[in-house]
């Protein structure tokens, strides 16, 4: 049996800096989860796939380690499916 993640959702920012809604796929179907980004944004997703988070060190955008829940491209150990919305 898997262990279901905590995440539920969360923004992050790409490098661009353009705010992406990561929700667990485990917790919301797609439209769910555009529902979750029209809320918040105020807006309409332009586009809607699936990622990954994990949650770990990694380094921040000020250089800074940090433990906290990354965006990831690829599965991996320990990471959540998630839609990733923009």
């Amino acid at each position: 049996m898997s262990k279901k993640s905590s995440f539920d959702h969360a923004w992050f920012w790409d490098g661009m800096g353009y705010g992406i809604l990561c929700a667990n796929i485990e917790k919301y179907s797609k439209e769910q989860a555009r529902a979750i980004f029209e809320h918040e944004s105020g807006s309409t997703a332009t586009e809607i796939k699936q990622g990954y988070v994990r949650y770990g060190y990694g380094v921040n955008d000020d250089g800074e380690r940090d433990n906290n829940w990354w965006l990831e491209e690829e599965n991996g150990r320990n990471r959540c499916s998630v839609w990733r919305l923009k």
